[in-house]
């Protein structure tokens, strides 16, 4: 098997250090050199997510951790995570939690259980893949957005049906 040679930084918030050797298992199986920074419980989490912004490439993040879980600790993870992809890793199979995480901005939730070495490089890179996508989505409606209130001749934008106007530029105004 060829293992992906690209440096991957990940935070892999997690209490158990039997799941956390596991993950890191799994990480080197499939990736050359990942770096793997350790954080047992939110609070370290949050200290290195403040301290590197934008300092990784994926957030493993368990949902239950001693001092925070469940949705409470997904919403502040997400928070603290800003454009970094979140994949959740847990044992709890609620399918409810899962996907309200996921509508939240979680990446990819996956059950421990089920875990293998390709599932988790796999929800990584494609996570990874995702957000730049979609930055660079973000990038373009900005650039759009500028251009199309900046321009010198008044533009407007109408629902195709009933023609009502839902947008128009400073010229038109």
């Amino acid at each position: 098997m060829i293992k992906d040679n690209q440096h991957y930084r990940i935070l892999a918030v997690e209490d158990n250090p039997g799941d956390f050797v596991l993950i890191g298992e799994y990480l080197q199986e499939r990736m050359e050199l990942p770096v793997i920074v350790h954080a047992p419980d939110y609070r370290t989490a949050k200290d290195h997510m403040q301290a590197r912004p934008s300092g990784f490439d994926v957030i493993l993040l368990d949902l239950s951790l001693p001092d925070k879980n469940g949705y409470e600790l997904v919403q502040d993870a997400l928070k603290q995570a800003g454009t970094t992809p979140v994949i959740v890793l847990t044992g709890n199979n609620n399918i409810g939690l899962s996907i309200r995480s996921i509508r939240y901005g979680v990446s990819d939730y996956l059950l421990k259980d089920e875990l293998t070495a390709d599932a988790l490089y796999k929800s990584i890179t494609h996570s990874i893949e995702r957000k730049n996508v979609y930055r660079k989505l973000i990038e373009s409606e900005q650039r759009f957005s500028h251009l199309f209130h900046q321009r010198p001749q008044p533009t407007w934008v109408c629902e195709k049906d009933s023609f009502r106007i839902v947008q128009v530029n400073r010229a038109a105004i």
